[in-house]
């Protein structure tokens, strides 16, 4: 059937589909069996896109009229609960109660799958499954930047927002990094490499193995690769031993790692990096630097550049010995007046996911440093 043939036939499928009492599908259903149909032709590897392409318009449309109409009838959107995303004080819990670590192959195993789908950001289902760990992986290294900082890579191959077609060679698939972290113990980038160390290397085609029941020295997992529906539970069953409530589904590592980089300020278009959401379309023309994608793994790992605590006042050479300093003109803070006009401002504040950094051209003899602080806002004046 050709995406034309395939367009007509939704369309009036939209407009006639009944339950076999007769009664009428809510909007949900109805965007759920289009859904499953754009599922369908992805698993078979074409790339074709219902929700996207021009060739199903008439299907979207018919789909836009049908869902207004159910909802009109009172047979709108369900109101489905959301995977709950994990908060800092929960992965915390996570670690001291021992179900995240590295001491056993089911911790290590359990620790591997949550930093992988936190620190990518990956779907709960098929992106996860289609991981491989030795033949050709999608995920390699560690590899160092130019700060001589050690990553690891990964490279995105078919997902949801990139089917592979012409359509997806102008955004091209994710390329995300993940930092090494300082604490060991919680380090994805040494928890990989022992996790990687400790399986059969002529495993292939699967990236998660079952833990042997008896360990070897050097050898923690089988050759057998953990099955489908087991898979699906991981975090579920983590969050559950560890007696957390709500919804928590693999799902919610994604939801986790993309609310804590928008909760800390991070600019959209790194978010976007990250998830391998689609942004706007100038996008294509910014460049992260090395430092901004380090800090991307400092947000996930809990760690944040700290703020200065000191009151608003500046901060200006001082004497090296204990004699009474006298101020001169120099000494003396800048009074700003209305021609000391700031160039660029950007907000950083956690109360308003905000921090500023003016630039502000002022006429001094020398320079002037000024770092200053209150209510966790940062301010960095360069003066000149």
């Amino acid at each position: 059937m050709t995406p034309a043939e395939l367009n007509i036939v939704l369309k009036h499928f939209l407009f006639e589909a009944k339950k076999c009492d007769g009664g009428d599908y809510p909007s949900s259903t109805l965007y759920d069996i289009v859904a499953a149909v754009q599922s369908y032709i992805r698993y078979t590897g074409k790339s074709v896109n219902i929700f996207e392409d021009d060739d199903f318009e008439q299907t979207r449309k018919a789909l836009d009229t049908c869902m207004k109409e159910k909802a009109a009838m009172g047979l709108g959107i369900s109101n489905r609960q959301s995977a709950e995303i994990i908060t800092l004080e929960e992965e915390e819990n996570l670690w001291k109660r021992g179900v995240l670590g590295s001491d056993t192959p089911a911790v290590l195993l359990d620790t591997i799958f949550y930093l992988t789908g936190l620190h990518f950001s990956l779907r709960g289902g098929q992106e996860h499954r289609s991981l491989r760990l030795f033949d050709n992986p999608q995920i390699t290294g560690p590899h160092m930047d130019s700060n001589e900082k050690r990553f690891l890579l990964y490279k995105e191959e078919v997902s949801k927002t990139n089917s592979g077609g012409l359509k997806s060679r102008k955004s091209g698939p994710k390329i995300v990094r993940a930092y090494e972290n300082p604490d060991q113990e919680r380090c994805y980038v040494h928890l990989f490499e022992k996790y990687k160390s400790l399986c059969d290397t002529s495993s292939t085609k699967a990236f998660y193995f079952t833990p042997l029941k008896i360990r070897r020295p050097n050898q923690w997992f089988s050759k057998v690769p953990i099955g489908h529906n087991t898979l699906q539970n991981f975090i579920k069953r983590m969050c559950s031993a560890a007696g957390f409530r709500g919804k928590r589904t693999n799902h919610s590592l994604r939801a986790t790692s993309a609310t804590r980089l928008y909760q800390m300020g991070v600019d959209e278009q790194q978010i976007c990096e990250q998830t391998g959401h689609k942004s706007e379309a100038d996008r294509t023309y910014k460049r992260t630097s090395d430092r901004q994608k380090s800090d991307i793994s400092n947000y996930l790992y809990g760690k944040v550049r700290k703020l200065a605590d000191q009151p608003l006042t500046t901060k200006l050479d001082q004497p090296q010995d204990d004699q009474p300093h006298t101020s001169t003109q120099e000494d003396q803070p800048h009074k700003l007046t209305q021609d000391d006009q700031p160039q660029r401002s950007v907000i950083d504040d956690s109360t308003q996911n905000a921090a500023v950094d003016d630039q502000i051209q002022v006429k001094l003899d020398k320079p002037l440093q000024v770092e200053n602080s209150r209510n966790q806002i940062t301010i960095n004046f360069n003066i000149k």
